[in-house]
C-alpha cells in the first residue's frame, strides 16, 4: 500500500493548527501569577505573586 506524504502532511498540519487554536481561546487570566519557591534551613518557602500588580498575593511553607 502506497502511502500518500502529501494527505499525511496536510492532516498533520491541520491537526496541529486544531490544537494551536483550541489552546489560544483558553485567553483570560493564564499567566497572571508566578510562584517562586526556596529553601530555607528547615522547609521550602513559596511566594505567589499577581504579575499584572506585583503584589505578593500569598507567601508559606511547604512542611510544618
Amino acid at each position: 500500500m502506497k502511502k500518500d506524504w502529501k494527505n499525511l502532511l496536510i492532516g498533520f498540519l491541520g491537526a496541529c493548527l486544531l490544537f494551536a487554536l483550541i489552546g489560544s481561546s483558553q485567553g483570560g487570566n493564564t499567566g497572571k501569577y508566578q510562584v517562586s519557591a526556596v529553601q530555607t534551613k528547615q522547609y521550602p518557602a513559596y511566594i505567589i505573586i499577581d504579575t499584572e500588580t506585583g503584589d505578593i498575593v500569598k507567601t508559606g511553607y511547604f512542611g510544618n
